[in-house]
């Protein structure tokens, strides 16, 4: 009686997972014969929040990596710079950037925040990336003097097929400051 209860039961798992086998399996795949259409899949996500979707290995896409800097001397009052090195995006490209950042060199007490212009078909537009605290540490060439180090990166979708120039701004106006920026991205082709 053992042994028939226990055959009962694997019978009905076996059953059981070849069930679910034939509900995962697909019943077309593409390049199988004839001119059979792939399947569309669909992605429920259940907390109502986005489903981060990136298509990966795409050859039109080309990676572009920029850095560039700006220094405020001492004795120039500036509350912002702008690098004299401006990217430009070539002709029948469009620039994708997925990634900027800011890292200021200041004098205490003060703080930054970091702009990208664009052009987008004859358009220019100025994006801010938020402002984030700065951390006061000793530098060593100014004695025993601090310097405010503010850092700042943000992910993003901006476009752009002209040229993209980044600047910062100060909160103060006095001292020596430095600026270090940096984005990343991929060109695609235009149509």
């Amino acid at each position: 009686m053992f042994r028939f209860k226990q055959s009962l039961i694997t019978a009905a798992g076996l059953s059981l997972v070849i069930s679910l086998l034939a509900l995962v399996t697909p019943t077309r795949t593409q390049g199988q014969g004839g001119n059979q259409q792939p399947l569309s899949v669909s992605v429920v996500n259940t907390d109502s929040r986005p489903v981060p979707v990136r298509e990966v290995g795409d050859p039109a896409r080309q990676a572009v990596q920029v850095q560039s800097a700006c220094v405020i001397a001492s004795f120039q009052p500036f509350l912002g710079c702008t690098p004299a090195d401006h990217y430009t995006v070539p002709a029948g490209k469009r620039l994708v950037i997925e990634y900027a950042s800011l890292k200021a060199f200041l004098p205490p007490g003060q703080a930054a925040v970091m702009g990208i212009e664009t052009i987008l078909n004859s358009e220019p537009v100025k994006h801010s990336l938020p402002q984030t605290p700065a951390v006061v540490t000793t530098n060593p060439l100014l004695g025993d003097g601090s310097l405010n180090v503010v850092t700042t990166g943000q992910q993003m979708r901006i476009y752009g097929d002209g040229s993209v120039t980044v600047k910062a701004e100060r909160t103060g106006d006095t001292g020596s400051a430095t600026f270090i920026f940096t984005i990343s991205g991929y060109l695609v082709d235009v149509p």
